[in-house]
């Protein structure tokens, strides 16, 4: 009555971000070599409701052998009930106390993409930054957004130049016509931005730079962007986004290395592994 399965759970089935992530999990389930797991990815579609009843319902009905999430926020409750049952759950991208998690240096990353801008004379920087906030239709939000902008708050404080509200933009759904929104956002704006830290991720940074170039703007000359993640896209979108590389699908083998260890040893020794970005330098800063 046991099953070999080994759930990835997501807002959604279809997205860079995560598939680099799944792709880290597979890898390491088929690199372990003993091909005894098989790998299920369920979607939320960011309601609060779907996530908890799927979170149960996976473990009730035995359906799965461990469980992988992605940025949620999982109920004390739960969480017990899968320790009480014994069927390991990993967080990734969120550190969440009574699981194992996987995450990134989110504050280090967004203070050196920051600090890199301003070392290039940017002196007003626009953030774009995911919901801050759960709003109705999207009821689960990541912590890596608030430590992304405590990066970008230190970096600015270092150099001298105060945080304003008004150069913090939020998106919705992290794609790129979200992107091209908040450029024209920016572009009508009374403040003259010479730079954005789109904190919200590659996707988005590639939809302002396409509508950028609809509105003439010439990346870098007018104006500096800086993405997150390091996704393919970031490489071949002309110019070549400069991004923060967060190491997705070595997050996700992790992730995977967690719950085997988990398995076999019933422990691990390692509760919060934490990855270091780097900034990648291309052609957009």
């Amino acid at each position: 009555g046991k099953s070999d399965t080994i759930a990835f759970v997501s807002s959604y089935l279809s997205s860079p971000f995560y598939n680099l992530i799944l792709s880290g999990v597979e890898h390491g389930l088929y690199q372990s070599g003993k091909f005894k797991h098989s790998l299920e990815h369920y979607a939320t579609r960011g309601s609060e409701v779907i996530k908890i009843n799927l979170l149960k319902d996976l473990l009730i009905s035995k359906k799965v052998q461990a469980t992988i999430t992605v940025t949620f926020k999982i109920k004390r409750e739960i969480i017990n009930e899968y320790r009480k049952r014994k069927v390991p759950i990993v967080s990734v991208e969120r550190k969440i106390p009574g699981t194992l998690s996987v995450c990134c240096d989110n504050v280090s990353g967004a203070y050196e993409a920051t600090d890199y801008l301003i070392k290039k004379g940017k002196r007003n920087i626009a953030i774009i930054s995911g919901l801050l906030h759960p709003r109705e239709f999207d009821e689960d939000t990541s912590p890596a957004m608030s430590e992304r902008i405590q990066g970008y708050k230190k970096a600015l404080n270092d150099n001298g130049i105060d945080f304003r509200k008004e150069r913090l933009f939020e998106v919705n759904f992290y794609n790129q016509d979200e992107g091209k929104r908040i450029m024209h956002l920016v572009h009508n704006s009374e403040i003259k931005f010479d730079a954005i830290f789109c904190a919200a991720g590659d996707i988005v940074a590639v939809g302002m730079i396409e509508k950028a170039k609809e509105l003439g703007i010439k990346i870098p000359g007018d104006l500096s962007i800086i993405g997150y993640d390091d996704i393919d896209m970031a490489k071949v979108i002309e110019p070549a986004l400069t991004t923060v590389r967060q190491p997705l699908f070595e997050m996700g083998r992790k992730a995977y290395e967690l719950v085997e260890e988990q398995l076999n040893n019933g422990d691990t020794k390692v509760k919060n592994f934490v990855f270091k970005p780097e900034l990648i330098k291309r052609d957009s800063a």
